[in-house]
Formats: C-alpha cells, sequence, structure tokens
C-alpha cells in the first residue's frame, strides 16, 4: 500500500502501490463526484433526453480505463445530427455551440468529436455506438478499452508523422499507461481484433512495455 496525508493532521489515506489513473485525481478529490465527471453526468442526461448517441473519449476515457494521468476538458464522440439536436434544444445548464460547449455549472469545457471527421488518421473516427461501453458506476458511456488504445496509437502515428515524437509524446504516453494498467487483458488476442492500420505499431509498444 501507498500512503499520503494531505493536510498535516489529517487522515493518512492509502491506495494499492500500484495506483489506477482515478486513485491518482482521488488524492485531489473523489473522481467519482469531481467536476470533470459532473460534467460527464450532465452530458449523459442531456443526451439521453434528447436520445442522442454518444460516448465520452480523450483523456476522461483514459483515466476511466486506469491510465495515470490528468485532463481538464470532457471530449464527447456523438453524430453531427445527434449534436444538432442538443444544439437546438438549447439544453439549461449547457452553452453548446457549432463544435463544442460548456458546462456552465462546473465550468468545463465539452470538446465535440464527429465520424468522418478528417483527421488524416490510419483508421477513420469511429461511430460512437460501435465503440461504447455503459460504465454503471460512473453513469456514462465511455469509449471501450479496445477501441480507444486503437484511436490512441492511430493519434500517436499521425502526430508522430507530422509533427514528431516532441508532439507525439502525450499519446504514446496514454498507449504505455493503458497498456501497463490493462496487462492482463491486452494480450496477443487482443491486439488480433485491433484494427489492422494500427495493429502492428501498438504489438510493437505492448512487447516493449510487457
Amino acid at each position: 500500500m501507498a500512503c499520503v496525508r494531505l493536510v498535516a493532521g489529517a487522515r493518512l489515506l492509502c491506495y494499492p502501490a500500484r495506483m489506477r489513473g482515478g486513485d491518482v485525481l482521488d488524492l485531489n478529490g473523489d473522481f467519482s463526484t469531481s467536476p470533470l465527471q459532473r460534467t460527464v453526468r450532465d452530458i449523459h442526461a442531456v443526451f439521453t433526453s434528447l436520445d442522442v448517441s454518444y460516448a465520452v473519449a480523450g483523456g476522461m476515457a483514459v483515466v476511466r480505463s486506469g491510465a495515470v494521468r490528468t485532463t481538464v476538458d470532457v471530449d464527447v464522440l456523438t453524430t453531427r445530427v445527434g449534436w444538432r439536436r442538443v444544439v437546438e434544444a438549447k439544453p439549461a445548464g449547457m452553452d453548446a455551440r457549432a463544435d463544442h460547449a460548456v458546462d456552465l455549472a462546473t465550468g468545463v469545457e465539452i470538446d465535440v468529436l464527429f465520424p468522418g471527421d478528417d483527421w488524416e488518421m490510419d483508421i477513420p473516427v469511429p461511430e460512437p455506438d460501435e465503440v461504447r461501453e455503459y460504465d454503471r458506476e460512473l453513469g456514462a458511456w465511455y469509449v471501450d478499452l479496445l477501441h480507444l488504445i486503437e484511436w490512441k496509437t492511430a493519434v500517436y502515428r499521425k502526430k508522430l508523422r507530422e509533427d514528431g515524437i516532441e508532439i507525439a509524446a502525450k499519446d504514446l504516453a496514454d498507449v504505455v499507461a493503458l497498456i501497463q494498467s490493462n496487462r492482463e487483458r491486452i494480450d496477443q488476442a487482443f491486439v488480433q481484433a485491433v484494427h489492422p492500420a494500427v495493429k502492428d505499431e501498438l504489438d510493437r509498444i505492448r512487447r516493449k512495455v510487457t
């Protein structure tokens, strides 16, 4: 166990020696009740009420899947038609614009991603219904581990080609952290299910890490 006392005289908080992403954020407050996660639940409420499909992607999905890192906004994958419905509904508590929004209760920025966007990646931006899974504890739909690590690997390869390792390093770090936090799941069989365009790259990274 790893233990830390946040404030002198406060109770000692102990975590497993190998902390997961949510545990790290919990050191600064409970991840499940953080402003970021409150925004995720607000997104779920709005999208569900309008029958719009979505999946939380980006940093929040990375943390949810066990990687040790922080983030300051929420990325949401949804359809253009669905997002237009959200914007036109003018939901209370959310300032929704063409390609982003702000949760007025928390001040958290919401970035919106659409299938079919040309990111010049090796794989297309997926449809939310094809890559999401519901997290009952957190109360929202998230991009599942397989598609998240596949997507992150594709983003890493794109940035490496265009901008070099200095810019691509953050996405590579996400891929490495996801592998380290899910060693028992990310085996050779898991890699075989990954999109062919990024499978070899992911397997190379996996072999280095494990």
